[in-house]
């Protein structure tokens, strides 16, 4: 199992709410600030969940590349009551509530 720190605070600069902030394995110690933000997801592993952790870049200057987006992968914004992750909608978060951002 793996476990999802969701960021929801409003879009900023390189980053939006829902996105991925990073994965870390099933029993992770989550600061206290951080518990609210977490979404365990029990139908995958620690090792295929590291993708939704990859940002974007612009591979026009394959040398130098510059960061579009902080993070490819967010969750949906269904899952949001306001600024907080609702924890009725996220009992039954599923993978294919990850959305891939172009």
């Amino acid at each position: 199992m793996a476990e999802f720190l969701i960021d929801n605070r409003e879009s900023r600069s390189l980053k939006e709410k829902g996105d991925i902030v990073c994965v870390r394995p099933d029993g992770y110690l989550w600061s206290d600030s951080e518990k609210p933000k977490v979404i365990k997801v029990p139908s995958i592993s620690y090792a295929n969940a590291v993708k939704y952790e990859q940002p974007v870049y612009d591979d026009i200057e394959s040398k130098n590349p510059i960061l579009i987006r902080h993070r490819k992968y967010k969750i949906s914004d269904t899952l949001f009551n306001g600024n907080t992750l609702d924890s009725n909608k996220i009992k039954s978060f599923k993978i294919t509530d990850i959305i891939t951002k172009t």
